[in-house]
């Protein structure tokens, strides 16, 4: 019985909360959060100066990488 209960808090915890996170895949910064079932972490590029500019070398870098 106990554990039924503890079950239950875990679940409502879970589906309370936003387990998932979007970082920068630059700098690492905390873009946002997701509400996910379980931990999960995501990237995508935020919108410092910097970052935006390595996204866009990057881009570079790989479309003369496939046409090479």
């Amino acid at each position: 019985m106990a554990q039924q209960s503890l079950d239950e808090c875990i679940q409502d915890y879970v589906l309370k909360n936003d387990l998932g996170t979007i970082l920068c895949r630059y700098c690492e910064d905390v873009i946002g959060t997701l509400p996910t079932n379980n931990v999960k972490v995501m990237y995508m590029v935020c919108s410092k100066v910097e970052c935006q500019c390595r996204e866009q070398l990057d881009s570079i870098i790989m479309e003369e990488e496939r046409t090479a």
